[in-house]
């Protein structure tokens, strides 16, 4: 990945098949763009609507008389979205 303002000079091929150029790469959850800006990070509306689909799923899947199940999951589970 090239980054930064400079034109790219080398055009890379895997098996004699060019790469495309892109502006924005996301690596591991990371999107990182070729500028290296902040206009790229996801939202925080969108974390938020992740975190609350996979609580809603946690609530759904187990039984709610057991809490420190249910406290474990959402730890494990939401959050790292957080």
């Amino acid at each position: 990945m090239t980054s930064g303002k400079g034109e790219i000079i080398d055009q890379f091929h895997i098996c004699d098949a060019p790469l495309s150029v892109v502006s924005l790469c996301r690596n591991l959850g990371i999107i990182v763009s070729n500028d290296l800006s902040r206009r790229a990070h996801r939202p925080t509306n969108d974390i938020v609507s992740k975190a609350y689909q996979r609580a809603s799923l946690i609530l759904r899947c187990f039984v709610p008389q057991n809490t420190s199940l249910l406290v474990r999951a959402f730890v494990t589970y939401v959050c790292p979205l957080l």
